[in-house]
C-alpha cells in the first residue's frame, strides 16, 4: 500500500493508495497462470509445484541433509524423517524426505518444461 501525506489548512492528512501491479498479459500471463496450477504426484500424493512450494521442499530437504551430515551415526533417521505436509488437495498427509525429494525433482522438471529450458 502506498501512503501520501498532504497538508490541508495546516493539518497533516494521510491518504492511503492501494498499489495495483500492472496486469500480466500475453504469453507471460499464460506461463504464470500455468505455474500457479502445477501439481505433481509421488506415490499417489499430490504436491503443489509452484515456486513457493518448491522453495519449502528445498528448505526441508536441505535441513535434513545438513542434520544428517552433522550426525552421521543417525543420518538414516534424518534422511527418512516423516513430517506432516499440506498437499495440493488441501489434505495434510505424512510424507517422507525421499518423497519430498521426488516431488521437488518432478516440480523442477515441470517448471523447466514451461519456461522452455
Amino acid at each position: 500500500m502506498l501512503k501520501k501525506q498532504v497538508r490541508k489548512n495546516g493539518l497533516l492528512v494521510t491518504r492511503d493508495y492501494e498499489y495495483v501491479p500492472d496486469p500480466i498479459i500475453g504469453k507471460k500471463a499464460i506461463k504464470t497462470e500455468h505455474k500457479k496450477k502445477l501439481v505433481v504426484t509421488v506415490d499417489g500424493i499430490p504436491f503443489d509445484a509452484d515456486s513457493e512450494s518448491i522453495n519449502y521442499m528445498s528448505t526441508v530437504i536441505s535441513l535434513a541433509l545438513y542434520k544428517a551430515k552433522l550426525d552421521p551415526d543417525n543420518a538414516d533417521k534424518y534422511l527418512n524423517y516423516e513430517l506432516k505436509w499440506k498437499c495440493a488437495d488441501n489434505v495434510t498427509r505424512t510424507v517422507t524426505i525421499p518423497q519430498l525429494a521426488q516431488a521437488l525433482e518432478k516440480a523442477l522438471g515441470e517448471i523447466a518444461n514451461i519456461i522452455g529450458v
